[in-house]
């Protein structure tokens, strides 16, 4: 009985491997590099500046007042006359690590390195900001919210 039962696992398992025309078995196809097709380039790091874009990013201007904090996909427009207004960023491109564009519909924020003053305290930013605000152009200085906590005046 023993015998039986080890034969025909044998012949189960032989079924298992498909055989080439000398009686050895296939290889196995190499998977693909990607899901569906060829490796896909790693997209830009979303570094401005030595500004992690994933991290939280404060944007601030005088002259007038105002300010933007970029967290997730949200950009959050906040001035006196206006206490907070979030608008969603429908997309993100980074220009050769220097300039960062942010979109949304109504507010559009361009993110450049370059050391920044706000013309009021003794800070320097990492990056120079122009937000576009239904049409105004306001400009600033950015630094992620992290550095600006550790270097409040």
């Amino acid at each position: 009985m023993r015998v039986l039962l080890v034969a025909v696992l044998a012949l189960g398992l032989s079924a298992c491997e498909p055989e080439i025309s000398g009686g050895e078995p296939a290889a196995a196809p190499e998977p693909p590099s990607a899901p569906g097709g060829p490796a896909v380039p790693e997209a830009p790091k979303p570094i401005v500046g030595g500004v992690n874009l994933n991290e939280p990013v404060n944007l601030v201007g005088t002259e007038p007042f105002w300010s933007v904090k970029i967290e997730g996909a949200t950009m959050s427009y906040s001035s006196p006359e206006e206490p907070g207004k979030p608008y969603v960023i429908g997309t993100t491109k980074i220009v050769d690590g220097n300039k960062a564009e942010l979109t949304s519909a109504g507010l559009n924020v361009t993110l450049t390195a370059g050391t920044c003053s706000d013309g009021m305290s003794d800070r320097v930013y990492p990056l120079t900001a122009v937000a576009t605000l239904d049409g105004k152009t306001l400009k600033g200085c950015a630094i992620s919210a992290a550095e600006m906590a550790k270097t409040q005046p």
